[in-house]
């Protein structure tokens, strides 16, 4: 489809209505009456009226023409005028009356008639324009139907296309997993073996001996490296990547790292800093993904560091957050490869000798695990003026770990292409929030609320998240704003009046998108926050300032 929209396309309809001849057909059993409209249509230089008196002698000149629009009477000798609206569905009826009846107006508009108007004084002088606009909305409607099954079709095409991708992705991402694995057995067997002859526990070699085998180690290691980055990818892009998060103690992590690599860091006489305050919090995360992050981000700057240069690993708290930097005084990135440097197998321009030149898998790698901690990574450098990766992590909580929750969720949903979206609900409980059911059991009002919620969800796929505050229920849908709103409308029907006197309930909706990490999701839900009225109230309406406090009281 080309740029033009729809009103451009009915504004080039009525250009060409202009030149072209337009048939009518009058059906009215009135000789005068008849005779009038007729003449007030023909003065359109361009328009033809044919007459019939009868529903009889209308659907006989249907079938022989192609007429742009009929005029008909309501009361006809034969008939019901709005009855010939079910003869010819191909262009747009206008039904005319002597009286004004608001029942026959609403009865030939749900028929399918364009208009209905009543032969008053001004009725032969306004005819022109009444029979314009109705060819007019015909065209549009015509117009948007076309378009429509045009857009029907282009979506089937690429939902075709898209699942068609998802199994070729896939089948991409089973190749990789069983090709890696299938290498990881020779390649152990060919390293450890050759370690011993290396460590001459089979016997002593000479020196030249010793190089060789000192590189087909060497080599090994690299191999495995790129296997573990295909594995690692494999991973994440089937959802099978699973954090283990506990509370880490980010500075302690850190010492360790470092002393793994200072012996790596002496060989090029580089320098590497950890610059990090001892009052740090703990951040949540699992310890052993967020090692790997790290040893990419410093394997990077050791690489892209000339001899004699430093890196420096800066601890840094900021409001919710622990943020890593890891600097370097490397050979820097230019701006066109710093948009490409986080996707898959992108490899930056280097200078010659200025580091193995890997997978390209590495920072999409870290990147993934980042964001399944529901954290951000990003870069700022120069070229020639060395580079800072830097990360956050939060600070560990329970708030924390719903976000890694939602994560998780927003991972699974990008994977199997589909919409989702937080529904966000916190209870403002008035009286007890206990009661009484038949046989004299208590139950809490939160517990009939949460069984309500469940009740509701349509979709294996729908769940409700564990959400720090007690008085907030998330509920996390696999629809957009629109199906949210109907599960909202269902949820709000199954309210008992029990429930109803107890408590008052505020939610907010929104649909995730690209550019919302998770923080920024339930922000956008709680700034969305309205009052859930009882059925029969307009539920739309926005929380006044001083009911929204009792109501949904905020964090």
């Amino acid at each position: 489809m080309n740029n033009r929209t729809v009103k451009d396309i009915i504004e080039i309809k009525a250009q060409k209505r202009n030149d072209e001849e337009i048939k009518i057909l009058i059906v009215e059993d009135n000789p005068d009456h008849a005779l009038l409209a007729r003449a007030a249509l023909e003065k359109q230089t361009s328009w033809s009226v044919d007459v019939a008196d009868s529903v009889e002698s209308a659907v006989k000149l249907m079938k022989n023409e192609n007429y742009r629009v009929v005029l008909t009477d309501y009361r006809l000798p034969d008939g019901d005028g709005i009855d010939l609206i079910n003869f010819n569905e191909c262009c747009p009826f206008v039904v005319m009356t002597s009286q004004g009846n608001e029942k026959i107006a609403v009865r030939a508009l749900q028929k399918g008639a364009y208009n209905y108007v009543v032969k008053d004084k001004l009725f032969y002088e306004l005819l022109p324009s009444v029979i314009s606009k109705a060819i007019e909305k015909y065209d549009a409607d015509q117009e948007l139907l076309r378009l429509r099954s045009e857009l029907e079709k282009e979506n089937k095409r690429l939902a075709k296309a898209n699942q068609k991708l998802r199994s070729l992705d896939e089948m991409k991402s089973n190749l990789i997993s069983t090709v890696s694995h299938e290498l990881r057995t020779p390649l152990t067997i060919i390293q450890s073996q050759t370690s011993l002859v290396f460590d001459e526990i089979t016997g002593p070699i000479n020196e030249g001996q010793h190089e060789c085998l000192k590189s087909v180690l060497r080599n090994c290691t690299r191999l495995g490296a790129l296997i573990d980055d295909l594995l690692n990818t494999s991973k994440l892009e089937s959802g099978k990547m699973k954090l283990e998060c506990s509370k880490i103690n980010i500075k302690e992590l850190l010492l360790e790292l470092i002393n793994d690599f200072k012996p790596k860091f002496q060989t090029k006489s580089q320098e590497l800093y950890l610059k990090a305050p001892d009052n740090i919090l703990p951040v949540l995360a699992d310890k052993e993904k967020i090692i790997q992050v790290l040893t990419n981000l410093v394997g990077n700057a050791f690489k892209f560091t000339p001899e004699g240069g430093y890196v420096t690993i800066e601890v840094k708290q900021e409001s919710d957050y622990v943020i890593v930097e890891v600097k370097d005084s490397g050979i820097g990135i230019s701006e066109e490869d710093q948009k490409i440097i986080f996707e898959k197998f992108s490899q930056v321009k280097k200078e010659p000798g200025a580091g193995a030149k890997g997978t390209g898998l590495g920072l999409s790698i870290a990147k993934e695990i980042v964001e399944l901690h529901a954290g951000d990574i990003w870069v700022k450098s120069q070229s020639g003026k060395g580079s800072t990766f830097s990360f956050s992590l939060h600070i560990y909580s329970s708030m924390a770990k719903f976000y890694v929750q939602l994560a998780e969720n927003i991972k699974k949903a990008k994977r199997n292409g589909v919409t989702i979206t937080l529904i966000l609900m916190r209870i403002k409980y008035r009286n007890n929030n206990i009661s009484y059911n038949e046989t004299g059991i208590i139950r809490s009002i939160s517990g009939l609320l949460e069984e309500n919620i469940e009740k509701q969800m349509h979709r294996s796929s729908d769940k409700m998240l564990q959400y720090p505050q007690k008085d907030t229920f998330a509920i996390l849908l696999e629809s957009d704003e629109q199906g949210a709103m109907g599960y909202i409308n269902r949820l709000r029907k199954s309210f008992s009046q029990e429930l109803l006197d107890n408590m008052t309930v505020g939610y907010g909706i929104t649909t995730w998108s690209d550019n919302l990490n998770p923080v920024q999701w339930v922000k956008d839900a709680e700034n969305r926050m309205t009052v859930l009225k009882p059925e029969g109230v307009n539920i739309d309406k926005e929380i006044p300032s001083g009911e929204q406090e009792n109501a949904c009281s905020r964090r």
